[in-house]
């Protein structure tokens, strides 16, 4: 049985590795004021398969029978379930454009503080459990936790979805007919092995939740990239850089450009990579970063075809709403 433990937990931290490639490309080519949160919510999940993995090949291999060890793993891998919850959260407001006020810390750090103290007075009560990944009290208890964090995300959301754009508006409909479907069964399936109210054979259906997160987390990260090569608007081509920086600078309006944010806008509008920019002008990848960051949060803009969109509206390239009607 110990071994075959390590199927579930291995299986989707393979699955995780081409997904947390993934994003980091994507949070370093999108620019998306949320890329960088989501990269660290995946890597941050993976981490806590990694050491699931850990955990379960040392009690399997016999290699070290200690309970000081065991429990120092066992509080990494909350450590990192946490970090994975906190930057579900802080993705959830950066995508609707809010920030992590003072109330929503204070809460989040109240809620996992009760979630360590309840799981650690039930892993005391039975050392068992923190041998078993997913199998006792422990694991019940940090998966509510985890449920409790993704669903409060998902809520803040559907709460401000008014302010998400067209783009996330399009993933979080693919998202609710997907993920909340499949989490209400793992959910149910967890419930009832924590409560004893049904006897389910083994395996449990929670740890699949991963491989779904992930699989859809990675098909929707390839499918923007993709689509941000394939579709950027056609009518640029036929306009300068220099013209639609213009009129970029000009929809700014009470929050104008910087001479470095236009000179960046400029070589951003040519489809320059982050280092290519770098390179042209002389300046860090990472200070090519910020401002990229800078123009999207003057212009509004969610990615790079969004603020092309935005530098047409002010050229006659793009149409008009009259002129479509």
């Amino acid at each position: 049985m110990p071994w075959l433990e390590l199927l579930v937990p291995a299986l989707v931290l393979l699955t995780a590795t081409p997904c947390v490639a993934v994003a980091y490309i994507y949070a370093r080519s999108a620019n998306e004021a949320w890329g960088g949160s989501l990269l660290a919510f995946l890597a941050a999940a993976a981490g806590v398969s990694l050491l699931t993995v850990l955990g379960i090949f040392l009690r399997a291999s016999g290699l070290v029978d200690s309970f000081a060890l065991y429990f120092a793993v066992w509080n990494l891998s909350f450590l990192a379930l946490a970090l994975a919850s906190w930057f579900a959260l802080r993705t959830a407001l950066l995508a609707v454009a809010s920030a992590a006020t003072r109330l929503v810390r204070s809460l989040f750090g109240l809620g996992t503080a009760v979630a360590y103290l309840v799981t650690l007075a039930i892993a005391l009560r039975g050392a068992s459990d923190l041998y078993f990944p997913y199998i006792g009290g422990t694991y019940a208890a940090t998966s509510f936790y985890l449920f409790g964090c993704l669903g409060s995300a998902l809520a803040l959301v559907l709460r401000r979805r008014e302010n998400l754009s067209r783009e996330n508006r399009g993933t979080l409909r693919r998202f609710l007919r997907v993920v909340p479907p499949l989490g209400a069964v793992f959910f149910l399936d967890e419930l009832c092995r924590a409560t004893k109210a049904i006897a389910l054979p083994w395996p449990p259906l929670l740890p699949l939740a991963p491989l779904v997160l992930y699989a859809f987390a990675g098909f929707e990260l390839a499918r923007r990239m993709r689509r941000s090569r394939n579709e950027l608007p056609a009518e640029a081509s036929a306009l300068s850089r220099e013209e639609l920086a213009l009129s970029v600078a000009r929809g700014c309006g009470a929050s104008p450009l910087t001479l470095r944010e236009r000179e960046v806008l400029v070589e951003l509008l040519g489809g320059g990579s982050n280092a290519e920019i770098a390179d042209r002008l002389g300046i860090s990848p990472n200070t090519v970063k910020n401002h990229i960051y800078s123009i999207f949060q003057k212009t509004g803009a969610g990615s790079r075809k969004e603020l092309f969109l935005f530098a047409l509206r002010g050229t006659s390239a793009f149409p008009s709403r009259e002129a479509g009607n």
